[in-house]
């Protein structure tokens, strides 16, 4: 099936893929070597088939001391998973529903800052870009709900946050060609 999705977790070399059969895939990916030659082998890990709808996008969690990552699909919905004790299962920890059409984007926000919204303190943040025109601001530790960014004329179709960890600027592409 079509992969629509490739993320890659460098730290422990996983690799996780989103396709339109609904499924996620993680994968481990050893580098060796035979002689000189570079040899990397990738060895599938899980298979996750939660999503109802094509899975559009998967993005790892930059902090290292969790292996998290989110997915976003065209059932509407984004889930947020998290490594299990064993090394080879995700867990869900939440679904992060609320979008009225395909999740089309996901991203983590860079880690190193402690973000705070009225009471509460984050120290990640997720972005979700949608077909029904909205994106959506989620806390990365739990997967509760901050935020939704409206006044793109056509569906999002990319998210990212910037690269800069004093300042958090999330950047948007929607379907009429311009940054928001």
């Amino acid at each position: 099936r079509k992969i629509n999705s490739v993320d890659a977790r460098t730290c422990d070399l996983i690799i996780a893929t989103a396709s339109d059969d609904s499924s996620i895939k993680i994968w481990d990916l050893v580098v060796g070597s035979q002689g000189v030659e570079q040899v990397v082998r990738v060895t599938l890990l899980t298979t996750i088939r939660t999503h109802v709808g094509a899975v559009n996008s998967v993005k790892f969690d930059p902090d290292m001391d969790r292996v998290r990552f989110v997915s976003g699909s065209s059932d509407k919905t984004a889930m947020l998973w998290e490594m299990s004790n064993n090394g080879r299962d995700f867990n869900r920890v939440k679904t992060l529903s609320g979008h009225g059409g395909a999740v089309n984007s996901v991203t983590y926000a860079t880690i190193g800052i402690t973000f705070r919204s009225g009471s509460q303190t984050f120290n990640s943040l997720i972005a979700t870009g949608s077909a029904d025109g909205t994106a959506k601001i989620w806390s990365g530790d739990d997967g509760s709900f901050l935020k939704t960014l409206n006044g793109h004329p056509g569906a999002v179709i990319s998210v990212s946050f910037s690269p800069d960890p004093s300042s958090v600027i999330l950047v948007t592409g929607c379907v009429d060609a311009k940054l928001r």
